[in-house]
């Protein structure tokens, strides 16, 4: 007889397990960014430029400027705003 094969995962699981992780790492490519200077205090991160420039979600976008903003490194004045910067590289 046939040795059948192991089954697979349900492929929804690897689906979420990968979001979290591109999310997670779109936010530590900004922060690194934010970090190094490259992104300044006052520079917009608009979730629309992130999508067209790592070719991610809205959704991926936006969680990962959340992460950021609850870290303190950006902030969004309103709901229909953009995130800006809030970093200030050196500590100063």
């Amino acid at each position: 007889m046939p040795r059948q094969s192991k089954a697979a995962p349900p492929r929804h699981i690897l689906i979420v397990d990968d979001a979290e992780s591109t999310r997670l790492k779109l936010a530590r490519i900004l922060r690194a960014k934010i970090e190094s200077g490259e992104h300044k205090r006052g520079d917009v991160l608009a979730s629309a430029t992130l999508v067209r420039d790592y070719n991610v979600s809205t959704r991926v976008a936006l969680h990962a400027l959340d992460v950021l903003a609850a870290n303190r490194y950006v902030t969004r004045p309103g709901d229909f705003r953009p995130y800006a910067v809030i970093w200030q590289t050196g500590g100063s």
